[in-house]
């Protein structure tokens, strides 16, 4: 048996008893993401930009493989973004905060899935994407204060549909951010 092979169960036992979660380390790669599932030539992020434009998109080669340009709402700032080199693709759950709250446990399908997943996905500023980084709504909010409330219910479904878990810290503070949407939501109506 390797010399720390009860390391794991004693961290996870540690951090379980600290209140926190336990994880092993987050590495991008364990989550494939931008597939071409159906072989077409266009991976995921090119599918979600030509299926968001509110116009046709133009493309950098003749096979149509990858989006040059279009236009797209970025909801988390309220621009307009007319350069497909000027968006990225949002995991709105981040896939290292993922990572952290339970994902860790999955298997390299699962990762897949849920880094493929348009539930999760929106095409944003690039300076706001590396912004937000691998951060939660308990730290991080979009600019634009009118798409808050929404971000923070999509949020709240992706960790739901996954069975992520929050911190207990977290969990409180989106808690109060969501019962706080909700009495606005009461009131505009």
């Amino acid at each position: 048996m390797p010399k720390n092979a009860a390391a794991p169960a004693q961290a996870i036992a540690e951090a379980e008893q600290e209140g926190r979660l336990y994880s092993t380390p987050y590495n991008r790669r364990d989550y494939p993401h931008w597939l071409d599932r159906n072989g077409d030539c266009r991976n995921t992020r090119a599918e979600l930009l030509v299926a968001m434009s509110v116009k046709p998109v133009s493309y950098r080669d003749e096979r149509e493989c990858v989006v040059d340009g279009g236009k797209w709402q970025g909801v988390y700032s309220g621009e307009k973004l007319y350069a497909a080199s000027d968006i990225d693709i949002d995991h709105i759950v981040p896939l290292s905060w993922a990572h952290g709250r339970g994902a860790w446990r999955w298997s390299r399908e699962q990762k897949a899935e849920f880094a493929n997943d348009w539930d999760n996905l929106l095409p944003v500023s690039a300076s706001l994407n590396r912004q937000k980084g691998d951060k939660g709504p308990d730290e991080w909010m979009p600019p634009a204060h009118d798409y808050r409330c929404e971000y923070l219910s999509v949020f709240d479904s992706i960790v739901d549909k996954y069975q992520l878990e929050y911190v207990p810290a977290e969990r409180r503070i989106i808690s109060r951010m969501l019962q706080a949407c909700g009495e606005a939501l009461a009131l505009a109506e």
